[in-house]
């Protein structure tokens, strides 16, 4: 049976983020914070941009999927102020 689009996205993040994590796991405290050039972020970086790409596209998301597209957490939660 096919997965509705939907489900299709979800299983897409849901992949996408183990994937991160999987890679980020085998690496030293030194590697995941070390920036390897000026264009290369570091792993920690990197993890941090698509958690907040996450947060900006989640409300659009359950918007149109008929969910509820309450505030990003990075607002609702004041992580700038706080970071």
């Amino acid at each position: 049976m096919a997965r509705s689009p939907r489900d299709s996205i979800q299983r897409f993040y849901e992949l996408t983020h183990d994937r991160l994590l999987k890679a980020s796991e085998d690496t030293s405290p030194e590697q995941f914070a070390r920036s390897v050039g000026l264009s290369l972020h570091s792993v920690a970086w990197q993890l941090w941009h698509a958690a907040r790409w996450d947060d900006f596209f989640a409300p659009h998301l359950q918007n149109e999927f008929g969910g509820d597209p309450s505030r990003q957490v990075w607002d609702r939660n004041d992580l700038a102020r706080r970071w």
